[in-house]
């Protein structure tokens, strides 16, 4: 289907917050969108509430997997099955502002950006406010090395579902190698990529995507054990295939990471003796690449 613009939704066991993540995008004030929705082996009613939904709007296409692949290959598989100039993100329980791919579409193309990127709201399963995150105070625009600026939080958190990419930048990540799931960290990896290829970033200062904080987030669920051991292997992804890149951008890819693990300290180093086999082979994997990085997250 040809579009403007493009929104991936992974979908995996959501249930019936799924119908108000997707009414949210069609019912987007603009309307030349494509929502390509990739059912992940839902175990749940997912597939069937998908179905429902393409049946009665021509905009939502939906992919059924018979294999789950996780969050980052199925965003990938939307990303190639997308033929529009601009591509962004939602995750299957979170929800767009009416205005957001819009506000984002237009902030683009008024500063001639590669990605535009809004602030988003933290909300309970009432849609109650908890908190505000990656909010801007005022809009701007970036130059320059965005890749060491995105690494130092110029431009807020590391996810992708705040903001919207022209296709070549989102597409250029699809050639990242990840020699396991980059389970929790797909975003920062897929970031990473699209911030070193792009020119420029234009921000809005407004709100415009609510995060459904519940118990099942992934976020949420994850003991500090996990939570080191997933961003630490993430780590080792992140130099298996950026290894090549600047010194500038190694170290700010390696302080990204050090503040990210910081969040999760773990007491007692026997509590990570479970997870031995993991941890030895992130190490393997810096040690081999940069060295210098083992010694950073450390610092």
């Amino acid at each position: 289907m040809s579009a403007e613009i493009s929104i991936v939704v992974p979908v995996y066991n959501t249930g019936s917050r799924l119908r108000v993540s997707i009414a949210s995008l069609l019912n987007q004030t603009f309307s030349n969108i494509h929502v390509i929705a990739v059912n992940d082996c839902s175990t749940d009613d997912s597939g069937e509430i998908l179905d429902e939904l393409s049946a009665t709007d021509s905009r939502l296409e939906v992919i059924h997997l018979e294999k789950n692949i996780g969050m980052n290959d199925s965003r990938g598989l939307g990303v190639e099955r997308s033929t529009s100039p601009w591509i962004g993100f939602l995750d299957a329980d979170d929800t767009a502002h009416p205005t957001m791919f819009e506000t984002l579409r237009q902030r683009a193309l008024d500063t001639d950006a590669d990605i535009a990127v809004c602030g988003t709201r933290l909300v309970n399963d009432s849609g109650q406010l908890i908190n505000k995150w990656a909010y801007f105070p005022e809009e701007f625009e970036a130059t320059g090395d965005l890749c060491v600026q995105f690494c130092r939080r110029a431009f807020g958190g590391s996810m992708v579902w705040n903001k919207l990419y022209r296709s070549h930048i989102i597409k250029g990540s699809l050639d990242l190698q990840f020699k396991w799931r980059p389970d929790a960290v797909e975003d920062t990896l897929v970031n990473i990529a699209c911030f070193r290829d792009a020119k420029k970033v234009a921000i809005v200062n407004a709100c415009l995507h609510d995060y459904l904080i519940h118990a099942e987030s992934i976020t949420n669920s994850a003991d500090q054990v996990t939570s080191f051991t997933r961003l630490f292997r993430g780590f080792a992804l992140a130099i298996d295939n950026f290894g090549g890149e600047s010194e500038e951008i190694l170290q700010a890819i390696a302080e990204l990471f050090r503040l990210q693990i910081t969040g999760y300290p773990v007491s007692n180093l026997a509590d990570l003796v479970p997870n031995s086999h993991e941890l030895s082979e992130a190490v393997e994997l810096i040690s081999k690449q940069y060295p210098l990085g083992l010694a950073m997250l450390a610092s």
